[in-house]
């Protein structure tokens, strides 16, 4: 019979070669593509029939042309977060590429906001599809944290999107140890997610030293506790004081004492000084200068007011005779003792007869 042909090994040959080689052999080419993710697209995957088949002169091979691999549109991936955009491509059959972060002032942190290729473009399975995704809004608009304390500040902070929280301590009056007393930037200013923010924390009121409030009267010392932001207590204890100490009337003690360390909102104790009661002695028999200085060690003073008449057996010619107030009797400090010097009459002597 008739001479038989063998079908060439065909596979990996461009479209014309492999028109050519059957050509050549006598034998009659016609082709049709199919989708191949192995064979570069325009190469022959195979034959039909396949190489090694004897046929006779003039009788067909179909050669089968990869068209490249099956293309399938790339899913849409924007507004979902990263991890279903990731898990969606890849069912796909697709492969994330690079994921590029971009601020966005209205999408928040992990979402997909671009991709490319753009979705519904046709694609071979395997290729990379790039993905842009927010990293939140650059500004941030701060919170009010005044009189919040520390802890769920700095909570309230990051939970927002800020990086960088510093925290100062500050002396301050009106806020307890512990609390903010203010942001830096401030309450409701737009800040940089990055940018430093400052919150400054309470230490409770500065310790100063107590000032001294003795010879003040109650209305100066009152304004000075004011000004300190110390309150005054006026204790209904007094406090005997000499005349001459000029406390009279005036605060003569307090506790704490002066140069104690005080915070704002301490009270201070402060009592009245009142006149010292003091005993008179008995001068009786005393000349005037011993008297004075009898007196004078009491805080007492000595008047002489005249004299008085005693009798000669007395012993108290030129003494101290008669004293007001009277021995024993309490007065205020710096009172004033009246005496008389004691004199005899010397008696008339009997008439002379003579």
């Amino acid at each position: 019979g008739p001479e038989l042909i063998a079908v060439p090994n065909l596979a990996g040959m461009t479209l014309a070669d492999a028109q050519d080689a059957l050509l050549d052999e006598n034998l009659r080419p016609s082709f049709r593509y199919e989708a191949s993710l192995d064979v570069a697209e325009g190469l022959v995957i195979t034959s039909e029939p396949e190489s090694g088949s004897e046929l006779e002169e003039r009788e067909k091979v179909t050669l089968v042309i990869s068209a490249g691999p099956e293309e399938d549109p790339i899913p849409n991936v924007t507004n979902l977060d990263i991890e279903a955009a990731r898990a969606q491509l890849a069912s796909a059959g697709f492969v994330v590429g690079t994921e590029t972060l971009q601020d966005s002032q209205d999408i928040e942190e992990g979402i997909v906001i671009g991709q490319q290729p753009s979705a519904g473009t046709e694609a071979a399975p395997g290729t990379e599809v790039q993905l842009i995704v927010s990293s939140g809004p650059r500004f941030l608009t701060m919170p009010d944290l005044e009189g919040v304390p520390r802890t769920p500040a700095e909570e309230e902070l990051t939970r927002l999107g800020f990086t960088d929280i510093v925290v100062e301590e500050d002396f301050s009056n009106d806020m307890l140890e512990g609390i903010v007393i203010v942001s830096d930037p401030a309450a409701s200013q737009l800040a940089e997610r990055d940018e430093t923010i400052t919150i400054f924390v309470s230490k409770g009121p500065e310790p100063f030293p107590l000032p001294d409030f003795t010879a003040k009267s109650v209305p100066e010392a009152n304004s000075l506790a004011v000004e300190r932001g110390l309150t005054l207590v006026v204790d209904p204890e007094t406090v005997e004081v000499t005349l001459s100490s000029g406390l009279v009337g005036m605060i003569a003690a307090q506790s704490p004492p002066a140069g104690s360390e005080v915070v704002f909102g301490d009270e201070i104790h402060v009592r009245l000084g009142v006149l010292l009661q003091v005993e008179v002695p008995d001068l009786e028999g005393m000349t005037e200068e011993e008297a004075r200085a009898a007196l004078l060690d009491r805080g007492l003073t000595l008047n002489v007011v005249g004299t008085i008449e005693v009798p000669p057996e007395s012993g108290l010619e030129g003494l101290v005779a008669a004293q007001n107030p009277e021995p024993g009797d309490m007065v205020d400090d710096g009172s004033g003792v009246t005496v008389d010097i004691g004199v005899v009459t010397p008696e008339e002597p009997p008439p002379d007869d003579g």
